[in-house]
């Protein structure tokens, strides 16, 4: 073999993995975000735990958070939100006893916060905050499957 490939072949073999960070696109306004997300919210991190969700051996954080505020979702006074571990997952670094301003996607007792959000610590969130206006959760996060909704639509008919 020439010595130039097998320069270059070792140095293909010898070089680390290089873990790409998070890739997204921006994401839009408060008020564009507040229309796409399923719960919009403002909370404090009273619980943090790493947990294989699906049992892949892919682990994610389980944020746990009293709401404050809220803009979207039928929300709990207590809200559960996943997100990943960080970097290259897009997870955000979450950290016990902060206040967060929350975008978060899916049903209501999966949702999901990542930086591809709007998703950011409450004290850098002034201009969010402004724009979203008065808190106010009068939409409910909507159900993710078929029998879901038909439940939903079941217990509003009887009322």
């Amino acid at each position: 073999m020439r010595p130039g490939i097998s320069i270059l072949l070792a140095l293909i073999v010898l070089l680390p993995v290089v873990a790409h960070p998070c890739s997204c696109q921006e994401p839009g306004s408060p008020l564009e975000e507040l229309a796409r997300c399923s719960a919009v919210f403002s909370g404090r991190v009273i619980h943090i735990e790493i947990v294989d969700r699906y049992g892949q051996g892919r682990y994610q954080r389980r944020v746990t958070m009293t709401m404050a505020d809220c803009w979207k979702g039928a929300l709990g006074s207590t809200v559960v939100v996943w997100t990943g571990m960080g970097d290259a997952d897009c997870g955000v670094e979450f950290q016990v006893e902060t206040d967060w301003l929350v975008y978060a996607y899916g049903p209501a007792d999966g949702l999901n916060a990542g930086l591809c959000s709007r998703t950011y610590p409450l004290e850098g969130a002034a201009d969010d905050l402004e724009q979203l206006g008065e808190p106010s959760c009068t939409v409910p996060v909507m159900p993710s499957t078929w029998s879901a909704m038909k439940r939903l639509y079941d217990l509003n008919a009887t009322r």
